[in-house]
C-alpha cells in the first residue's frame, strides 16, 4: 500500500505532549490508506480529550475525518471560555496518582471520586455513567475512545496540580469551600456541640462551639488551626477572598 503523509501543527498547551525538538512547528506524519484524523493526532501522544478544534486545509473537521495525502492539519486546545461551556458539571474522578489532589478539590467543594483500587476501566465506566471528568497522570486512559471528558494533569506537585486544574476549569468562581468531607466526599452538615460532646477531646470541648459532620463517614470538623491554614492556601490558589459556606 502506498505511503502518504500529512503535516500536523499543534497549538498552545498541546505542545506539552511533544518532545522539545517537535514543539511549535509542523510535524510530518506518515500513514497508509486514509486514517481518521483522531488516530493521527493521538499517534503524536495527544489525547482527544485535550483537543477543542481541528482544521484540515483551513476547514473545521470532526475527529472522524479521513486524512488524505499532503493535507495540512491544525489542532487547537481549549480556551477558558470553551472549558466553561463544556465542563459546567464540575464533577471529577481521579486516578491512583492523584489522591492529594482529590482532597484539595473536595476542600474547594467539588464532588470528587477517588479510590486507589480503581482500575482504568472502572474509572472510565464511572465517568461515563455519572457524567464525570477524568483527571489523570496517565495519558493512555484519555486516548480510550469511550472517554468524553478528561484532562492530563501536568504537574506532580499537589499544590501546583490544584492551581493547574483551577486554571483549566475556572473553578474558583464556583467553589463552595468546606462543604465536603476531605476523607470520603460526603456532604458536611451542621451538628450541635451537645450531640457530639462525648466524641470530642477536652481541648476541643473547651475552645470550639461550631461543628459540622460528614453525612457518610461521620467525621467531625471544626475551625481549628487547620482551618486557618487551609483557608490561607485557598486564597493563594484563587487569589481572592475565600469564606466558608454555611
Amino acid at each position: 500500500m502506498e505511503q502518504n503523509s500529512a503535516y500536523v501543527q499543534l497549538f498552545g498547551e498541546l505542545n506539552d505532549f511533544l518532545p522539545k525538538t517537535l514543539k511549535n512547528k509542523p510535524i510530518e506524519v506518515s500513514f497508509h490508506g486514509s486514517p481518521a484524523v483522531k488516530d493521527t493526532i493521538e499517534s503524536l501522544n495527544v489525547p482527544h480529550t485535550e483537543v477543542y478544534k481541528i482544521k484540515v486545509n483551513k476547514e473545521t473537521v470532526h475527529f472522524s475525518y479521513r486524512l488524505k495525502d499532503q493535507e495540512q492539519v491544525e489542532v487547537y486546545p481549549f480556551t477558558l471560555n470553551d472549558q466553561g461551556n463544556l465542563f459546567s458539571q464540575n464533577c471529577f474522578i481521579l486516578d491512583v496518582h492523584l489522591g492529594k489532589l482529590a482532597r484539595l478539590l473536595r476542600l474547594m467543594g467539588f464532588d470528587t471520586l477517588y479510590n486507589s483500587s480503581y482500575c482504568d476501566q472502572q474509572i472510565i465506566h464511572i465517568a461515563l455513567e455519572h457524567n464525570r471528568t477524568i483527571l489523570t497522570r496517565d495519558i493512555g486512559i484519555l486516548k480510550n475512545g469511550k472517554v468524553k471528558s478528561g484532562y492530563w494533569v501536568r504537574s506532580t506537585n499537589p499544590e501546583m496540580q490544584i492551581k493547574e486544574v483551577q486554571n483549566r476549569f475556572s473553578l474558583c468562581s464556583k467553589a463552595k469551600p468546606f462543604t465536603l468531607c476531605l476523607r470520603c466526599n460526603g456532604t458536611l452538615e451542621k451538628v450541635s456541640k451537645q450531640d457530639i460532646f462525648s466524641l470530642l477531646d477536652e481541648k476541643t470541648k473547651q475552645y470550639y462551639n461550631e461543628f459540622t459532620r460528614c453525612s457518610v463517614c461521620r467525621k467531625i470538623y471544626w475551625k481549628g488551626s487547620h482551618y486557618t491554614r487551609l483557608t490561607d492556601f485557598l486564597k493563594k490558589v484563587c487569589n481572592q477572598k475565600i469564606e466558608r459556606v454555611t
